[in-house]
């Protein structure tokens, strides 16, 4: 129970924080999984981040949700490298880990099922 407990403020600060933040994702699918799960995200597989660091409000933070393979961990590091270096906007790294953590997936477009079975295991205290 105690770990149910935990994961439950878990997920509700890490949803909190990504609705407080500009969440980039690869492309609409995984822009419209978030959307089901209420996080505005904006999709950018066709964009380089130089076009995307003009959009982000200053001061704001941005999350890389891109998907947790090979190519996703890839483009991860480069738009997080071009959006601190070359535009100094700050990049929540550790959103992206306790999504990963959190959820268990490869893929964003994942995220609402897992976010489905991560509530049913938090209200029925699965773990103990």
């Amino acid at each position: 129970m105690k770990n149910a407990k935990w994961k439950g403020k878990a997920l509700a600060n890490l949803v909190g924080n990504l609705c407080q933040t500009t969440v980039l994702v690869e492309g609409r699918r995984d822009e419209e999984a978030l959307a089901r799960l209420e996080i505005g995200a904006v999709a950018c597989s066709s964009r380089k981040p130089s076009s995307i660091a003009g959009g982000v409000a200053a001061g704001k933070k941005v999350v890389l949700l891109f998907d947790f393979d090979a190519e996703g961990e890839r483009k991860n590091e480069q738009f997080a490298r071009a959006l601190q270096e070359e535009h100094g906007l700050e990049v929540d790294r550790n959103a992206r880990r306790a999504f990963k953590a959190l959820f268990g997936v490869k893929t964003i477009e994942e995220a609402p099922w897992a976010h489905q079975r991560l509530i049913e295991e938090i209200e029925g205290g699965h773990y103990g």
